[in-house]
Parts: structure tokens; C-alpha cells; sequence
């Protein structure tokens, strides 16, 4: 499956300024509109076609316009495991070559719609990095992942040290992979600002090349 037609007018709605309505098959003969949505990103994922031949296929994870999002904060919504099928490869690749994969597909693209949200468009490589960088261990608080994910990858969250919201990179510089404890005191706790930034001074330990914000 490519990116072009069809794949291509949903990733590129809101460039185009078009409008994007999605229908679920119901019944027989029979669709359930499920409400206009605004593209978010794509992932590419192996998959058996109608003939169960094994191939490669564009998933998109689609929003609704309206939904609110005030449990996290949207960068740092939490990672698509369901994904992994795509990600198992880029998790045996080499660290610096992982590393330099990351590095050339940042990207920190914000795109308003109608509804006055911001979409982030975030590169997967960029999350791969980072929970590979980090392997087992929090970034934050140094204790280990709390479980493993059905495919047996240390469950661990992407933080943006600096919030797409205030500018910062979707950069390797700029996200530390932290344990859902220390990733909700950054958000949540009385001294979540303070404790961001530590995280930032170590940001900038781990990952020497400093990015502007």
C-alpha cells in the first residue's frame, strides 16, 4: 500500500482544507457514521490482505474534531503499542543508527483546524529512540519499567521536555521516556515544574546536542 490517492487525501485534509467524515461498516448493506475526525498520523504495519498474504499497510490513527483531550496533555499522549508489529524492526537497529533515523524524521509540524485544536504530527522513529535509549529503566526516577507490553517491550511513556504546545522539537534532545509514576508528577504534582526541569538538565547529559526552543 502506498501514500497516494485516497491514503493521500486523508494524511493531507487539513493541507488541502478539506474535511474528513468517517463511516464504520454497521450491518450488511448498512453504514454508522461516526462523526467528522482530523488526521493525526500514519503507521505502516504488516498485515494479512482479503487473500491472507502477508503485506504492508497504512494505518491511520484519526481523532474526532470536537474530542477534548484534558486527561494529558496532547504531546504526550500515551504510545500506540498496537503498533509494534511496525516498531520491531527499528528496535534491532543499532543505537546511533536508530539515533541518526530519529534526527532526520523530527518533526514539530502544528496544524489548526476548524475546531481550534492542535494536531501534532509525531515520528515514531523519535519515540523508538527514546524507549530504546532508555531500555528497561525510567529516565527520570532510574527504576525499572513497571510491566511489559503484550509484545514484550518495557512499557515506558515519551515525555516532551519542552510541550509541542510552547514550541519544543518532536526531537530526541527534547523527550525523555519516563514510568507513568514520574510521567503524571511532571504533569500533576505539586512539584512537577521543578521536576521538569531536572529532567531537562538530564536531557541535556544524555543527549549532548542541545536543540533550540
Amino acid at each position: 500500500m502506498e501514500m497516494v490517492r485516497g491514503n493521500r487525501a486523508i494524511r493531507d485534509h487539513e493541507t488541502n482544507n478539506k474535511e474528513l467524515h468517517l463511516f464504520k461498516i454497521a450491518n450488511k448493506g448498512f453504514v454508522r457514521y461516526e462523526g467528522q475526525m482530523v488526521y493525526v498520523r500514519d503507521d505502516v504495519v504488516r498485515q494479512p490482505d482479503v487473500y491472507k498474504s502477508t503485506r504492508n499497510a497504512i494505518v491511520f490513527t484519526l481523532r474526532p474534531i470536537d474530542e477534548q483531550s484534558d486527561v494529558l496533555p496532547t504531546e504526550d499522549l500515551e504510545p500506540d503499542f498496537l503498533s509494534e508489529v511496525y516498531e520491531e524492526s527499528a528496535w534491532g537497529l543499532p543505537a546511533d543508527e536508530l539515533r541518526s533515523l530519529a534526527l532526520s524524521r523530527t518533526s514539530a509540524t502544528v496544524h489548526t483546524t476548524s475546531g481550534s485544536r492542535a494536531i501534532y504530527h509525531r515520528s515514531n522513529l523519535v519515540r523508538v529512540y527514546v524507549l530504546s535509549r532508555a531500555g528497561r529503566v525510567c529516565e527520570g526516577c532510574k527504576a525499572d519499567a513497571p510491566f511489559a507490553t503484550p509484545g514484550g517491550f518495557p512499557y515506558l511513556e515519551p515525555h516532551h521536555a519542552v510541550g509541542l504546545a510552547k514550541g519544543g522539537p518532536d526531537d530526541p534532545r527534547n523527550v525523555i521516556a519516563l514510568c507513568p509514576n514520574c510521567h503524571r508528577r511532571v504533569h500533576y504534582g505539586r512539584d512537577g515544574k521543578r521536576y521538569n526541569a531536572e529532567l531537562i538538565r538530564h536531557l541535556q547529559v544524555i543527549e549532548p546536542d542541545e536543540v533550540s526552543t
